[in-house]
């Protein structure tokens, strides 16, 4: 009874197979672990680097829609400002008595008979308007 391993061959002929599939195998897998790594790396740097580039240019774009929303704000007050004053306009305009109480008002005008007594009242505000 010979005790022979069950790998053991008895074909001399046939070259030598050792099993090294495992560490191959491993090998193999390390590699592929790391490559993808490696990939995922590079594609965070790419997506930094063109989050560098573009960040400021969004800034940029916030401010300018800041300042549009403030212009907008701007037009509408002006429009608001112009409809008065053609209001006022058409008023003066075909409105005789309107036009006579913002000459006396306005331009201190008044009538040969009749007297003037104005009341200056004390605040900045008021003082500018009086002061028209």
């Amino acid at each position: 009874m010979s005790q022979r391993h069950t790998d053991f061959q008895e074909d001399f002929e046939s070259p030598l197979q050792f099993d090294r599939a495992e560490p191959a195998q491993s090998r193999t897998n390390i590699w592929q672990h790391l490559s993808r790594v490696m990939e995922v790396s590079i594609y965070v740097c790419g997506l930094l680097a063109v989050g560098k580039l573009f960040w400021p240019e969004v800034q940029k774009q916030e401010k300018l829609n800041q300042d549009l929303a403030q212009l907008d704000t701007t037009v509408v007050e002006k429009q608001a400002e112009v409809a008065q004053l053609r209001l006022e306009y058409e008023l003066l305009k075909n409105d005789r008595q309107f036009l006579e109480s913002v000459a006396r008002d306005r331009l201190n005008l008044m009538r040969d008979d009749e007297y003037v007594i104005r009341i200056e009242r004390g605040g900045s505000e008021d003082g500018e308007k009086g002061s028209r």
